[in-house]
């Protein structure tokens, strides 16, 4: 009732309410007989219990089906109308026992003039309206008799559930609705008559029944029918179930985000000089919100979010742990995301030198970036510059329509017919940047009324070294190694460590510096660094500058130092790359080294040196010294051999010109061939098999004396 118990007391005694007394602890107790109560304070009662969904105090005899309506869980609407009739029986009865004798029947009547006019208990009579006297009796006599939930409104009750529409209409009107064109539920419902009228089952429904019946079936099946209807995106942004993140776990630089973004503005390209939408490649703090790095490109590409990316990272003045990359071509470039070995693709990526994770966007799921979020709210810069073109069709500006040719007047006249410049974009977009950056976050925002440049500066790196950032962030590639150098870029590279090199290599570049190049081989050794190659005076000698008659006596001088390292370490080439691959080439023809004749292995075993033979190459070893005492010539000399008639004779003079392993060969070969020797060089070939080079290359000089017996053999066999 909310009064004091003493008022409830006092009220008890003066109206002599019937009661029983019971002893309890401390006392007596007294129990009122709710039947014997006011009706204001029964109304009280039930409209107690009844909010409180406790058992109603009336316990009518009714029928079973009356019973179970009024037991039924009533909606919180007929909930509330209900418990709004109980008030205003409980305020009628109420004004009609406070009066005087005499004068109840007035005083409930007044009640009743007031309530109407809406002047007394508006919110009752929002929820019900104008009532009459005899309304008010019948709620009072239902809820005495069969307790509050029979003055809810339980119109169609026994019909709740049922459904005028058949399985076949339903199944009918399914089939049309659910289409990837998304007709019309009008449409759907006219369709639909005409092909059950067709086979015999005509719809006698009303169209606002059918339309209902639809519109149940979408609100119990709403995943079927948006995925239907309008596809997997609209079904992943609609209906899907979206995870949370806990933004609270990061710190400030931990995570950045990059996306591309289409400027809703037109900017000059630099390189055709014509007005176009330029793309702006953006890295952007998860933690705090805050702008980092961007580029502007005409089109998005590896070099842009390098740029981008290097900036980041000197504002940041840290390495991030997880970079977060959207699922475009540029992003997924081997470039950035690094490769599994040389052989492969022979890329290591720009994130795996820095010690960087990399988490790639679920592809067509926009929302899991929250820089996409950002561009949302860029939108707002875009809009202020004088080349805006609207961030969808529907957004254009009225001089981009068809037929606003004041529209078109009036631009033209404004801007002048001139377009903003790279700088002038990039200027525009720093200074929106820094204004986003100092501005408290609205309600939505996940930081809200908190500024980003505030997170941001509390945990900002200490710096990072720029040069070294650069050397990080070189990409790999692999790439040939020719004669030339190294061809990249439309650009040729050199070094002299490349010299005589033909195999693959990895070099390391900087797209923001491409005069040099770092090149390393398979196994990541570091080769060289080599410079881009500069191109000579055809005429240097005389049409030349100084510098350029310098420059083509270095390149001659390379040159010849590269021929006479060529002359020296023939050797080590012919044991390293000619001899292994002149045998797996022999293998390749089914010609196996080890499965010689046994009068041909003779050749690959002599017999022990006797001393007689011994003490004879010690005296020939003088004459040869007095021989060779002759320098050799050099790479720029040419061999002199004198004219002679006997070829014989000429072949004898040559070999005494060569170097010693060349002798050998030479010897070995005309030894296999049977050719007669001279005693000189007999006994030269048994002192140069005690010397330590022979000993060393003895395998070589084995292998070089079977592939001529075999050759040699073979011939013969013709």
């Amino acid at each position: 009732m909310g009064v004091a118990r003493t008022t409830i007391s006092r009220r008890a005694e003066s109206e002599g309410w019937t009661y029983d007394e019971r002893t309890v602890r401390g006392g007596v107790q007294r129990q009122y007989h709710i039947a014997a109560l006011p009706t204001s304070i029964r109304m009280a009662i039930q409209t107690y219990r009844f909010k409180n969904h406790l058992p109603e105090v009336a316990t009518p005899n009714l029928p079973v089906h009356e019973m179970d309506k009024a037991c039924v869980r009533l909606a919180p609407a007929q909930e509330a109308k209900a418990l709004a009739k109980a008030d205003l029986v409980r305020l009628y009865k109420g004004a009609g026992e406070a009066a005087a004798w005499g004068r109840k029947k007035e005083a409930r009547a007044i009640f009743l003039e007031s309530y109407n006019t809406g002047i007394s208990h508006p919110e009752l009579f929002k929820h019900l309206g104008a009532v009459s006297e005899p309304s008010l009796k019948r709620w009072e006599r239902n809820a005495r008799n069969n307790g509050l939930s029979s003055l809810a409104d339980n119109r169609g009750y026994w019909k709740r559930g049922q459904r005028a529409v058949t399985d076949e209409e339903g199944m009918a009107l399914l089939r049309l609705a659910l289409n990837p064109n998304r007709p019309r539920l009008s449409e759907v419902i006219r369709l639909c008559r005409n092909v059950m009228n067709e086979m015999g089952m005509p719809m006698t429904r009303s169209e606002d029944t059918y339309r209902r019946w639809i519109n149940t079936w979408k609100s119990t099946n709403y995943d079927t029918w948006v995925f239907y209807r309008e596809g997997y995106t609209a079904w992943n942004d609609k209906v899907a179930h979206y995870i949370e993140r806990n933004y609270d776990l990061l710190e400030v630089g931990d995570v950045l985000v990059a996306d591309g973004h289409t400027l809703n503005f037109e900017t000059i390209n630099p390189f055709t000089g014509k007005p176009c939408r330029m793309t702006m490649i953006l890295w952007y703090d998860m933690k705090s919100n805050f702008p980092l790095g961007w580029e502007l490109m005409p089109t998005e590409n590896t070099k842009a979010i390098a740029a981008a990316f290097r900036r980041a990272v000197l504002r940041l003045g840290k390495l991030p742990k997880v970079v977060y990359l959207d699922n475009g071509r540029a992003f997924r470039s081997r470039f950035f995301k690094g490769a599994p070995n040389f052989d492969e693709a022979g890329f290591t990526g720009i994130y795996s030198h820095m010690n960087i994770a990399v988490c790639h966007a679920w592809p067509y799921h926009g929302q899991s970036k929250t820089v996409e979020r950002f561009f949302g709210t860029f939108a707002e810069m875009e809009r202020r510059m004088i080349t805006y073109v609207g961030t969808s069709i529907v957004s254009k500006p009225p001089r981009m329509h068809r037929g606003e040719k004041l529209h078109r007047r009036v631009h033209e006249k404004m801007t002048g017919g001139m377009c903003l410049s790279l700088a002038d974009t990039h200027r525009a977009i720093a200074t929106w940047f820094d204004e986003y950056a100092n501005r408290p976050q609205g309600s939505e925002s996940r930081i809200a009324g908190q500024r980003p440049a505030e997170l941001f500066e509390a945990g900002r790196g200490p710096g990072v070294n720029p040069e070294l950032l650069r050397h990080m962030m070189m990409a790999e590639k692999i790439t040939a190694i020719t004669r030339h150098g190294i061809r990249f870029l439309n650009r040729k590279y050199y070094h002299p460590e490349l010299y005589g090199r033909t195999h693959s290599a990895i070099i390391r570049y900087d797209l923001q510096n491409p005069e040099l190049i770092y090149v390393y081989d398979a196994d990541g050794q570091f080769l060289c660094e080599a410079s881009e190659k500069v191109k000579v005076h055809p005429m240097a000698t005389y049409l030349g500058t100084e510098e350029d008659r310098k420059e083509v006596a270095g390149q001659i001088e390379l040159k010849q130092s590269l021929a006479k390292q060529t002359t020296s370490s023939a050797r080590q080439f012919l044991e390293s790359e000619v001899m292994p691959e002149t045998r797996r080439q022999l293998e390749r023809q089914g010609i196996h080294l080890t499965n010689l004749p046994e009068e041909r292995k003779k050749l690959a075993a002599p017999a022990p040196m006797t001393d007689e033979e011994r003490d004879q190459i010690l005296k020939d070893v003088e004459d040869l010294e007095a021989l060779n005492a002759e320098p050799e010539p050099t790479v720029e000399e040419e061999v002199y051999v004198p004219e002679v008639e006997d070829e014989s004779a000429r072949e004898w003079m040559l070999i005494e010109k060569m170097s010693d392993m060349d002798r050998m060969y030479k010897l070995l070969e005309f030894e296999v061939k049977g050719v007669m020797m001279p005693a000189k060089w007999q006994a030269w070939m048994k002192y140069y098999e005690e010397t330590v080079e022979f000993k060393t290359y003895k395998g070589h000089f084995t292998d070089h004396r079977n592939q001529m017996a075999l050759v040699y053999g073979h011939e013969a066999a013709l």
